[in-house]
């Protein structure tokens, strides 16, 4: 893909060496994304550890409780998806200024 003027592979995302570059040539340019497959592998290891937890009944912070001041909240099953849901739409929050 040719944007800008620059060139572009599609970026392979493996959870070691994501650039802030990076970031800006997929946002603004459109670069195209891959998941490695090792990378693959190990959010599929995550995903089951926390079903698993989910599973024991344990609380554990931020998977079966809520965050800060609720930690000490066990939530019942049906709203650990919420929460999750919830959780990165806060981080995906804009604020202030937009930067180059």
């Amino acid at each position: 893909m040719m944007k800008h003027g620059r060139q572009y592979d599609t970026l392979v995302i493996n959870g070691e060496n994501l650039t802030l570059e990076d970031v800006r040539d997929v946002a603004v340019d459109g670069r195209k994304i891959a998941i490695a497959a090792d990378a693959r592998e190990r959010m599929e290891e995550s995903y089951a550890l926390v079903g698993e937890i989910l599973r024991s009944g344990e609380p554990v912070y931020g998977i079966s409780t809520g965050f800060g001041e609720f930690s000490r909240v066990h939530l019942p099953d049906d709203q650990n998806v919420q929460l999750q849901l919830n959780l990165i739409r806060s981080h995906a929050s804009r604020t202030g200024k937009t930067f180059d």
